[in-house]
């Protein structure tokens, strides 16, 4: 199984985005980490394979940003968004998945993500999702369907009134 790993952020001023990825594949996470760290304002200081690790890593260690796959294999990404913010409640949340489907991109927002990236997206997406959630602002990529999360957010409201 793989190992997370945290890693040392030496190399980055100060101020820079503190970023944890979390996906079972190490590919992708590896992939998306390198991407990061050609931006001077971004520090990956943590990759994960499980949610529970990241959620753990994220209870001890100050993280800015985390981005986190929905399907992951100990946890549902759904409960892993939820996680991180109650137990690191500094830490913003962006989902990177393959759903796009606008209930998913929704639970996820209900859950406490702030951003929500299709993984078919290009890597600027990741960038400016990570600066949008980081000033406290939601991001949503061009392939979400922002009309369709609207009205799961409207249906689920009017459900709750009934």
């Amino acid at each position: 199984m793989p190992r997370a790993r945290a890693h040392a952020s030496s190399r980055r001023f100060r101020l820079a985005i503190r970023i944890i990825l979390v996906d079972d594949h190490a590919v992708l996470r590896e992939g998306a980490a390198e991407l990061l760290r050609t931006q001077r304002d971004m520090d990956v200081v943590g990759t994960f394979p499980t949610g529970l690790s990241a959620v753990e890593f994220a209870a001890r260690e100050p993280v800015d940003v985390a981005i986190v796959d929905l399907s992951m294999p100990d946890l549902p990404g759904i409960e892993v968004v939820s996680r991180l913010r109650q137990s690191s409640p500094g830490t913003e949340v962006v989902v990177l998945s393959l759903h796009t489907h606008p209930e998913h991109v929704y639970r996820a927002l209900n859950a406490g993500a702030r951003g929500y990236v299709a993984k078919g997206a290009l890597g600027c997406s990741l960038f400016d999702a990570v600066r949008t959630v980081h000033a406290r602002k939601t991001y949503l990529s061009d392939r979400i369907d922002r009309e369709g999360v609207e009205r799961c957010f409207l249906r689920h409201r009017e459900s709750e009134a009934l």
